[in-house]
């Protein structure tokens, strides 16, 4: 039986550099818009139009998705499509524990990689009228640094996420990207495809678990800080960047 990954763009260099369809032939990849983390419903919408198409083809199925909209897992289980663990594309990008000490050293970090990077106003800057300094300030008042995760195949996109720091008053940081662990789950993801897809695999529910008590846990620091008199439109506007900076944050 063949496979399909139902990938966001933002992991296209991270595959191609991996080279898993050349290893494990019968595997094919979709890649869906990074821009659809704008659209939480719309996301849904094509993730279950991908789905319906690759089932028609007897294909199995893996999501390579953060929890990119408030229902993900929920969404995936009654599927029983597995995805990698992660909560985020930048934690995937970076693996847990590094992401997660940056996450304490500092929680307001804003995460760049190569398509914000690159596309950083249609995602950020005109939906969000960043070029007035009122809306910077509010929708950034909680980050302190910038965190650019560097990956193999990237061009050199420091000057440009030095650019993107100095506009938003932010301090930036380096990191290279570790497929390590992401290499290591999609592995055995792929080899627990093999058997039919009649359950919520083992992997995916330990997952679903560590997840549920890691939301419990930032929900309590979530209720620490207390948002600002805004108007709906402007905190629909904050709720955009959170999406964007942390492929999406319900």
């Amino acid at each position: 039986m063949s496979l399909r990954i139902l990938a966001c763009g933002v992991f296209r260099d991270a595959l191609r550099h991996l080279r898993l369809p050349g290893h494990h032939p019968g595997l094919q990849v979709t890649y869906l818009p990074p821009s659809l983390h704008n659209q939480p419903r719309e996301l849904k919408k094509e993730l279950s139009r991908q789905i319906h198409l690759a089932r028609k083809e007897g294909e199995s199925i893996l999501c390579m998705y953060g929890q990119c909209f408030p229902e993900m897992d929920d969404f995936l289980q009654q599927q029983r499509i597995p995805r990698p663990a992660g909560a985020h594309c930048y934690e995937m990008l970076l693996g847990s524990k590094p992401f997660r000490r940056v996450m304490e050293e500092d929680a307001g970090t804003y995460f760049l990689e190569k398509e914000l990077i690159l596309h950083f106003s249609e995602y950020c800057l005109q939906p969000l009228e960043l070029h007035d300094p009122q809306m910077r300030q509010w929708c950034f008042q909680h980050y302190r640094k910038i965190l650019y995760i560097r990956q193999p195949l990237d061009p050199d996109l420091v000057p440009r996420a030095r650019d993107l720091a100095h506009f938003l008053a932010l301090h930036l940081t380096v990191m290279d990207a570790d497929y390590s662990e992401l290499k290591a789950n999609l592995l055995k993801l792929i080899q627990g495809s093999r058997s039919p897809q009649d359950s919520v695999p083992k992997f995916l529910g330990n997952y679903l678990n560590n997840e549920k008590a890691e939301k419990a846990q930032k929900g309590e620091k979530k209720a620490a800080l207390s948002d600002p008199p805004l108007g709906e439109g402007k905190k629909e506007k904050i709720r955009l960047v959170e999406r964007v900076a942390r492929g999406y944050m319900a």
